[in-house]
C-alpha cells in the first residue's frame, strides 16, 4: 500500500515538471537556431562563392574581349557576368547571411550553456526529499531559465528586425516582465 502524496510533494513535483517543460522548450528553440544558422552559411558561403568567382571571372572575359574584337558574343557574356556579379553581391548586402549565420549560431550557444548550467544546479534539488526546498528552488529555476530564454530570443528578434529595417531603434523590445 503507497503512501498518500502530500500537497507539498505534489508542489514539488509540479514545480520539476514546469522547469523541464521550459528546458525543453528551450532545447527546441537552441535546436532551431542550430538549423537556421546551417541554413544561412549555406546560403552565406554558396553566394561568397559566386561572388569571388564572377569577381575574377568578369575582368579576365573583359581584358579578353578588348583582344579578340572578333567574337561578337563576348560583350553580351561580359555584361551578363557583370550583371550577375551585381545580383549576388546585392543579395548578400540585403539578406545579411553572414550575419544571420553568426547571431543564429551565438544564440543556440547561448541557450545550450543556459540549458547546462540549469540542468547541472537542478540536479542537486531533484534529489531532496525536503519538498518546500524542491519546490522553491525548481520554481525559481524555471523562472530564470524562463527569464533568460525570452532574453535571448528577444535579443535575437531585436537583431533580425535591425537588419531589416532602416531604423534600428524602431522595433527597440522591451521586457513585459517586471
Amino acid at each position: 500500500m503507497s503512501t498518500p502524496i502530500s500537497s507539498e510533494q505534489t508542489r514539488a513535483i509540479n514545480a520539476e515538471k514546469a522547469l523541464d517543460v521550459t528546458l525543453q522548450a528551450a532545447e527546441t528553440r537552441a535546436a532551431e537556431f542550430l538549423r537556421l544558422a546551417q541554413v544561412q552559411r549555406r546560403r552565406f558561403s554558396t553566394a561568397r562563392t559566386f561572388a569571388v568567382f564572377l569577381g575574377v571571372l568578369t575582368p579576365t572575359l573583359v581584358a579578353f574581349q578588348t583582344q579578340r574584337t572578333e567574337i561578337k558574343w563576348l560583350p553580351v557574356v561580359a555584361i551578363l557576368l557583370t550583371a550577375g556579379t551585381g545580383i549576388v553581391s546585392g543579395l548578400q548586402a540585403a539578406f545579411k547571411w553572414g550575419e544571420g549565420y553568426a547571431r543564429n549560431l551565438t544564440s543556440a550557444q547561448q541557450l545550450d550553456e543556459l540549458l547546462g548550467a540549469i540542468k547541472m544546479e537542478s540536479e542537486i534539488f531533484r534529489t531532496t526529499t525536503d519538498y518546500q526546498i524542491k519546490y522553491d528552488q525548481m520554481k525559481r529555476l524555471q523562472e530564470r531559465t524562463w527569464q533568460q530564454v525570452q532574453q535571448i530570443v528577444r535579443s535575437q528578434i531585436q537583431a533580425e528586425l535591425a537588419d531589416v529595417s532602416d531604423s534600428p531603434k524602431a522595433y527597440a523590445l522591451t521586457s513585459s516582465v517586471k
